[in-house]
């Protein structure tokens, strides 16, 4: 009885009730104090200990996953401007409860002014702008509504009057791409005046403000100045060299990618917009170019012009190389097409004197080459191909002779016992580090799961004969653009990088998740449609899209390139799977299927 007694005194000492120190709250997204781009609801993650607690926020119960991850998608209470939104988070354990206030700044638009004050703000354009006659000016602010508004540039023209916005549009990318609503929306927009001007011929400005008027209905009027204009009238063409390792030009200013072209192109520059400048590819097409990406030549070069007088292919053996001479670098862009199998080559500031097309008939992936002038001073060349699949091209420059390199169909195994992946090439890039990717509810970091599953796959494609190349290790990591650099040098056959995904900020992560898969170029879309169909029927998780994406693996043009998003780490069971072997081996096995797929229907 007494050492009944000992031992019962002993094991009850042992057991302590939860204490408040014991109870913890911890929230992974949103920091605190971050900024969130959402209007009326945004989700909330992170996890509790003990993970059998009742745990609230704002009221709302919110359940936790066995592990204590928790996920909630709740509504965001108007705010004024300036003023943050709380999640008073709630966990209690028998009679102990903890409480967590998690402050965040909502991104809201400004509210109008007072229709009892006269102010106005949001000048645009701010930076300076260099125009051309013809050029359109297009000026706005906001300022008190219901006003009358006016501007003009200084001896330019009379005032020019401005209108005023009852609504305006507004279409926030992540729900149009991952949410419900692909359609643009209107708000209120009251006391948003915009004006436009055309600049005329005769019209000279330099750094010339922009000059304002609001007149209140109480006939109160308020003056103000700003932006930098000027007129460039200077007969002297304007040319610059670029002068990075690829430079991006874009499609406005601070528009989407569109051409990457060497170092040494010439560019005929015709204004700016801020930090960029415009450069004229033809009569019709213009680009935008980030100042600091070129240097100028003297005054006096000559416009970037070229005459093509002949083409001719050269059968390299594991590549055919299409040769343009020209007498400059001219900027350039490959457009692929898979349905006809064909490659066009637009080349600008070039003209026609193509009396010559010399075809080497050993070449196994060149039908036919023709070429056309589509514009004055357009060039462009269309390169029909005998690929059903198309398997890679490059561009570039070796002095002034464009190059064109266009990947034969590799020879890919036959046979019964013999895997398509045999003596492939496969790069693997597991996505991020040293960034840590997106993070789970319970702190799982996403480029930890990405190299997981990457090495798995790497074995499994190994043990079919295949050669796996890896962007990085664990200790390691290098740019996007070193990634698809690395893919090209090794000459892989295909592009894969590993992700596991997140949602931004306002979407609900209840009704959007699951697999996710993106490409670039036509020639991986075949790729990306294997892939995404595999880890679907593999993982029995909800589709959430194949997507074409500009993004930096998927441009690589060496190689079909495709990026992958099997599951979310923000989804506490999503996350709780990728933690295991098993499910991790599921993708690279899925992934691995795919692939051979893909190969074996790209046989010739």
């Amino acid at each position: 009885m007494k050492k009944s007694t000992i031992i019962f005194i002993l094991i009850t000492s042992l057991w302590i009730p939860p204490a408040l120190g014991q109870i913890k709250i911890d929230v992974v997204y949103p920091l605190r104090h971050q900024v969130v781009t959402a209007t009326d609801s945004t989700f909330i993650f992170g996890n509790v200990k003990p993970a059998n607690a009742q745990f609230s926020i704002n009221g709302f119960p919110v359940p936790l996953h066995s592990n204590g991850a928790f996920l909630a998608f709740l509504p965001l209470q108007p705010r004024t401007e300036g003023e943050e939104f709380v999640f008073h988070c709630q966990a209690i354990v028998n009679q102990d409860t903890v409480l967590l206030d998690w402050p965040v700044q909502l991104s809201l638009p400004p509210k109008p002014f007072s229709p009892d004050t006269l102010a106005a703000d949001s000048f645009q354009p701010q930076q300076l702008w260099i125009l051309q006659p013809g050029d359109v000016l297009e000026v706005s602010f906001r300022g008190t509504p219901g006003c009358q508004a006016y501007f003009h540039l200084g001896d330019l023209a009379e005032w020019i009057q401005m209108q005023e916005k009852s609504h305006q549009a507004q279409l926030y990318w992540g729900t149009a791409v991952f949410g419900n609503h692909p359609d643009v929306d209107t708000i209120e927009a009251s006391g948003i005046y915009t004006g436009v001007y055309i600049i005329q011929p005769g019209d000279t400005a330099t750094n010339q403000p922009i000059y304002c008027r609001l007149i209140h209905p109480n006939g109160q009027s308020l003056d103000f100045a700003y932006g930098d204009i000027s007129i460039d009238h200077s007969p002297v063409p304007k040319v610059a060299e670029l002068s990075t390792e690829t430079t991006v030009l874009r499609t406005g200013p601070n528009g989407v990618y569109y051409l990457f072209l060497p170092p040494g192109t010439k560019l005929h520059l015709t204004g700016r917009r801020g930090d960029f400048w415009r450069a004229k590819l033809s009569d019709s097409e213009d680009a935008w170019i980030a100042d600091g990406d070129f240097r100028w030549l003297p005054s006096g070069t000559l416009l970037p012009r070229s005459i093509v007088s002949t083409v001719r292919t050269e059968n390299r053996g594991c590549f055919t190389r299409v040769h343009i001479p020209l007498q400059q670098r001219l900027p350039f862009h490959v457009e692929q097409s898979v349905d006809p199998a064909e490659l066009r080559l637009r080349i600008w500031g070039a003209t026609a004197a193509t009396n010559w097309i010399r075809h080497d008939f050993t070449s196994p992936v060149v039908r036919e080459i023709r070429w056309s002038q589509p514009a004055r001073e357009v060039f462009e060349l269309t390169i029909r191909l005998n690929q059903k699949q198309q398997w890679g091209y490059a561009s570039h420059y070796d002095g002034t002779n464009l190059l064109l390199d266009i990947k034969h169909t590799p020879k890919i195994a036959r046979g019964l016992f013999r895997s398509p992946l045999k003596g492939r090439v496969v790069c693997l890039d597991p996505g991020h580090n040293p960034d840590l990717g997106a993070v789970g509810p319970t702190r799982l970091e996403e480029r930890k799961v990405n190299l997981a599953i990457a090495l798995k796959l790497k074995k499994l494609l190994e043990k079919k004969g295949a050669t796996v190349l890896m962007t990085r290790s664990d200790r390691q990591g290098i740019t996007l653009q070193s990634r698809a650099k690395f893919a090209a040098i090794v000459n892989a056959d295909v592009l894969l990088s590993i992700h596991n995904n997140a949602l931004p900020d306002g979407i609900n992560p209840f009704q959007h998740n699951g697999v996710s898969t993106y490409y670039y170029h036509p020639q991986s879309y075949h790729l990306a449609k294997i892939l995404h169909s595999r880890l679907l029927k593999t993982l029995k998780l909800p589709d959430h899209g194949l997507y074409y994406a500009n993004l930096a693996v998927c441009r690589v043009s060496q190689m079909p390139a495709v990026l992958v998003e099997p599951a979310f780490m923000m989804i506490p069971e999503q996350e709780a799977l990728l933690r295991t072997d098993k499910f991790q081996m599921k993708i690279a096995k899925a992934l691995m299927k795919g692939l051979e797929q893909f190969f074996k229907e790209g046989r010739r």
